[in-house]
């Protein structure tokens, strides 16, 4: 009996561990996918092709000189709009909307850098950037860190800042 609970408990931490993998391993995904993504709203249907139509326009408006391929397109119901968070432009009076390019989660914890982000600004020997997917790269005097935890970031900024 004793050793098929410690057996249960080997089973599901392993479970536990994998599953864990398994989230970030999705998480990745999901954040590689959504990199590529664009939408354009206001293209008034055609009877021809609608992958062509927007190949076409962003031709023209990007002045290329081979059409652009389309992997997958799908056309939203007239009354979509830019949602916030995401970055618009105008192609010749369309509305062009970049999607978010970060999933809920990584956006989040990026935006956890923003108080050691803001204390770096203006120092010109420390460079500094959020590397997908969401940890904080801090080089000072040829050293390089990274960090996960905005805590730990914070720790160490204000150790080189009392240089």
């Amino acid at each position: 009996m004793v050793s098929e609970v410690i057996e249960l408990r080997t089973t599901v931490a392993g479970l536990k561990t994998e599953m864990a993998e398994l989230k970030e391993k999705c998480e990745d995904l999901e954040g590689r996918m959504r990199r590529c993504n664009i939408r354009i709203v206001g293209i008034a249907e055609e009877s021809g092709s609608c992958s062509t139509t927007v190949s076409n326009l962003m031709k023209e408006v990007l002045h290329l000189e081979k059409d652009i391929r389309i992997d997958c397109l799908h056309r939203l119901c007239s009354c979509a709009v830019p949602s916030s968070g995401e970055r618009t432009t105008s192609l010749q009076g369309r509305t062009d909307s970049q999607l978010p390019r970060l999933s809920t989660k990584v956006a989040k914890a990026c935006a956890a850098f923003k108080d050691v982000r803001n204390l770096l600004r203006g120092w010109h020997d420390v460079r500094y950037g959020i590397i997908f997917p969401a940890r904080l790269r801090i080089s000072f005097n040829g050293d390089m860190k990274e960090f996960l935890d905005p805590a730990k970031a914070m720790t160490y900024v204000k150790g080189i800042t009392a240089f």
